[in-house]
C-alpha cells in the first residue's frame, strides 16, 4: 500500500510537471502567434491569441497589456479597464498593469482613478512619484505634487517643478530652468517659459504664461490666475479667451462657454471669440449654432484659414453639400498664400472627399488626377492614390479595370482600410459577394485605428 501511494504521488508530480511545461509551451506559442497577427494588423486573430495566452498562463502580465492595447485602438474603454483590472488580480508582476491602468485613466481625465492606480505601484517603482505628481498638477494640487518630486532631479521632475512654481513663485521656476538640462520633449516650452519669465512682472506676463501652460496637459494650473486677472478686469478679452480654453480642456464646458461669451461681448468684432464658440457648439453637437458662429468668424477675418476649415466642418456635419464644397473650394483656390504646400494638399484631399459626397464625379476625378500627377513620389500618399482610383471608378464604372487596379493597390498597401472597403464595394457590384465580404471585413478590422 505504501509503495502504491508513493507511485501515485510520483505519477501526479510527473503529470503536473508535464502539464506545466505544456502550458508554458502553449503560452509561448500563442504569444508568438499574437505578435505576428498584431504586426500584420490582423487584430481579431491577435485578440484571440492573446486570450489563449492568458488562459495558458494567467500569471504573465504581457498578454493583458497587449490585449488592452488593442481594445484601446478599438476605442473600447470598458474592455481596456476590464482587461487591465483582471490582469492586476491574476498576474504575478502587477506594476506594469497598474502603470498602464493609471496612464489610461489619466488620458481619459479620470484623475481620481489614475491616482488610485499609481498609488498601488510599488514604492520603489521609478515612475510612482512622477506619475502621482502629474495627476496632482492636473488637479491643480501643486503642494501635493511638489511633495512627491522635491528630491527628484530628473528632467521630467524638474519640468513638473517649473510648472508647479510658475504662478506661485515664478522666480523659482526661472532658477530651475537656468540650472537644469532638458531633453527635446520639454525643451521648446521651457525655452518659451524662460523668455516670458525674463520679462518684467505684469498682468500681460501672467497671461503669456497661461497661454503656454494651457497647451500642456496641465491647463487647470492657470485657472486661479486667470480668474483673478478677469475679476480685476472683467472685460479683458484675451484673458477671457484663454480662461475659456482652460475650462474647455478640463471638461468644464459651461464655464468655457460663459468665458467666451463674455469675450465676444467685450469685443464683438474679434473673430477668435466666434471661432471658439463654434468649437463649443460642435462639442455639444449643435451644428447649426456652430455654423452660425463660424460664419461670423469668417466674416470678421476673411483670410483666417482655421476659421474657414472649421466652417467647412460645420457644413459637412450637416450634409450641406453646396455650402461645404463652395467653402472648401475657396480654401483651395483663394487662400493658397496662407497655407503651406502640405496644408494645401490636405485641403485638396478634403475637397475631393466632398466632391465624392456630393456626387461631383468630374470634379473629383480632375482634382485627384491633378494631385496624383503633380506630387512627388514622396508626397504621393496611399490616401491620394486611393482617392484617384475611387474617383476613376465613380466616373467610369469600369468594373474589370477597377478590380485589377484595386488588387494591385491592396498588394502595395496592405493596411489601407479605405482601399479594402472600396475594393469590396466594386467586387460586390461585380457579383463576387464572398470576396466582397472578406475585403469589407478586413476594412472594418483595419479601421479601428
Amino acid at each position: 500500500m505504501i509503495i502504491s501511494a508513493f507511485i501515485i504521488l510520483c505519477l501526479v508530480a510527473i503529470f503536473t510537471r508535464i502539464s506545466s511545461v505544456s502550458r508554458e509551451s502553449d503560452y509561448t506559442t500563442y504569444m508568438e502567434q499574437a505578435q505576428a497577427y498584431f504586426t500584420d494588423r490582423e487584430y481579431y486573430e491577435a485578440m484571440s491569441a492573446y486570450q489563449e495566452a492568458i488562459f495558458s498562463n494567467p500569471r504573465e502580465h504581457e498578454p493583458y497589456l497587449n490585449l488592452a492595447n488593442i481594445y484601446q485602438l478599438k476605442n473600447n474603454s470598458e474592455m481596456v479597464i476590464n482587461v487591465l483590472t483582471e490582469g492586476v488580480k491574476k498576474a504575478s508582476e502587477k506594476d506594469p498593469l497598474y502603470l498602464a491602468l493609471g496612464v489610461y485613466y489619466q488620458e481619459q481625465s479620470e484623475l481620481n482613478s489614475a491616482e488610485h492606480a499609481f498609488n498601488n505601484l510599488d514604492d520603489a517603482h521609478t515612475q510612482k512619484a512622477l506619475k502621482l505628481a502629474e495627476v496632482y498638477l492636473q488637479q491643480n494640487e501643486t503642494e501635493k505634487a511638489l511633495e512627491r518630486i522635491t528630491d527628484l532631479i530628473s528632467p521630467p521632475a524638474q519640468y513638473l517643478k517649473i510648472l508647479a512654481y510658475l504662478f506661485r513663485e515664478p522666480y523659482r521656476s526661472l532658477e530651475i530652468i537656468q540650472l537644469a538640462n532638458f531633453n527635446n520633449q520639454h525643451q521648446e516650452i521651457v525655452s518659451q517659459l524662460e523668455s516670458i519669465l525674463s520679462q518684467k512682472e505684469s498682468t500681460y506676463r501672467q497671461l503669456l504664461l497661461a497661454q503656454q501652460v494651457v497647451e500642456t496637459k496641465y491647463p487647470a494650473l492657470v485657472i486661479d490666475t486667470l480668474e483673478m486677472i478677469t475679476s480685476d478686469n472683467p472685460n479683458y478679452r484675451d484673458g477671457l479667451l484663454v480662461m475659456g480654453n482652460a475650462y474647455f480642456k478640463i471638461g468644464e464646458v459651461d464655464k468655457a462657454l460663459a468665458s467666451w461669451e463674455k469675450a465676444r461681448e467685450s469685443d464683438p468684432v474679434h473673430g477668435q471669440s466666434f471661432y471658439l464658440l463654434a468649437q463649443y457648439y460642435l462639442s455639444q453637437k449643435k451644428y447649426s449654432k456652430a455654423q452660425s458662429q463660424a460664419e461670423k468668424a469668417v466674416y470678421l477675418e476673411n483670410t483666417n484659414l482655421n476659421f474657414y476649415q472649421l466652417l467647412s466642418f460645420t457644413y459637412d456635419k450637416q450634409d450641406l453639400c453646396d455650402q461645404k464644397v463652395a467653402n472648401q473650394e475657396k480654401i483651395v483656390n483663394e487662400l493658397t498664400k496662407w497655407q503651406s504646400p502640405d496644408e494645401l494638399t490636405q485641403n485638396q484631399v478634403t475637397l475631393v472627399t466632398y466632391y465624392h459626397d456630393c456626387q461631383k464625379t468630374d470634379e473629383a476625378l480632375a482634382l485627384s488626377e491633378k494631385l496624383k500627377n503633380s506630387l512627388s513620389e514622396e508626397k504621393l500618399t496611399p490616401r491620394i492614390k486611393e482617392l484617384y482610383l475611387w474617383s476613376q471608378w465613380l466616373k467610369t464604372k469600369n468594373t474589370n479595370e477597377s478590380v485589377a487596379a484595386y488588387a494591385d493597390f491592396i498588394l502595395e498597401n496592405p493596411f489601407n482600410a479605405r482601399g479594402y472597403w472600396h475594393y469590396g464595394e466594386i467586387l460586390e457590384i461585380s457579383g463576387d459577394s464572398d470576396s466582397a465580404r472578406i475585403n469589407k471585413d478586413r476594412a472594418v478590422e483595419l479601421e479601428i485605428i
